[in-house]
């Protein structure tokens, strides 16, 4: 075993990972990472670009890791980190495209991804001024979200979404603000959609006044006419009296 190897190996251990064909993939990585640099150098540590590679290893084959421990390893702030796993992530080609619809179902905010994918289409169609625009970036999924989950009323974690756009917060406000405003056209000329509930269909006191309408349709109240004026009515006991005295009339 190499030198390098037993770094890999020691490092992969320090991440809880013990396999070895994810250690064997992070070689590989790290490897085809130097290839891919050998013009341009990455201006990152040894230790970095190992533990990164390791990381990146571990997703492709489905084994988790703990970022944070990823992180303290690497030496490097959180932000760095993950700018530096994204770039590395598109130098070797295997970046993930993440959709707005496994975006959504990921936070569990589905109700808000009809909204999210018609911001997005209008944005490239009239916005964009013919330009190309890489939606394969993560930026205008994860804008799309953000700004429908804010008109569809949804709790979502902004921050973790802010973390997965890849990029630097003044250019997603900037985007931001342009979906903003297909949002706000797109939620109102679209009352029936799916995250636009009127407030009664969850009022309990709305739905027993419709219940009670209702039973007033299949019960009706009984007419004032039918009850009995009380000042006129026989008291209960001339009733009585009277209905014994026609039982005493009848012939057997």
């Amino acid at each position: 075993m190499t030198s390098q190897m037993r770094l890999f190996v020691l490092l992969g251990s320090k991440l809880g990972l013990q396999s070895e064909v994810v250690i064997r993939k992070g070689h590989e990585l790290h490897r085809l990472l130097h290839l891919k640099t050998s013009t341009c150098a990455i201006n990152i540590s040894e230790t970095c670009q190992i533990v990164i590679c390791l990381d990146l290893a571990a997703s492709v084959i489905g084994v988790p890791v703990e970022r944070l421990d990823a992180i303290r390893l690497a030496g490097v702030t959180k932000k760095n980190y993950t700018s530096l796993c994204h770039t590395i992530e598109k130098l070797l080609g295997i970046e993930k495209h993440i959709t707005i619809k496994d975006l959504c179902v990921q936070f569990g905010v589905s109700e808000a991804m009809s909204l999210a994918q018609k911001i997005l289409h209008r944005y490239v169609s009239e916005d964009a001024h013919g330009a190309v625009v890489d939606l394969s970036h993560p930026v205008y999924n994860v804008t799309a979200v953000i700004v429908a989950c804010k008109h569809c009323k949804l709790k979502v974690d902004r921050a973790k979404l802010l973390e997965m756009s890849h990029i630097q917060k003044s250019a997603f406000l900037k985007l931001a603000n342009t979906f903003e405003k297909y949002a706000k056209e797109l939620h109102l000329s679209h009352k029936s959609s799916s995250c636009n509930v009127e407030e009664d269909e969850y009022n309990p006191r709305s739905q027993l006044k419709s219940m009670g309408s209702g039973m007033e349709q299949i019960f009706p109240p009984p007419s004032r006419k039918a009850l009995p004026d009380s000042s006129n009515s026989q008291s209960y006991e001339d009733w009585k009296k009277s209905i014994l005295e026609d039982c005493d009339n009848v012939e057997p």
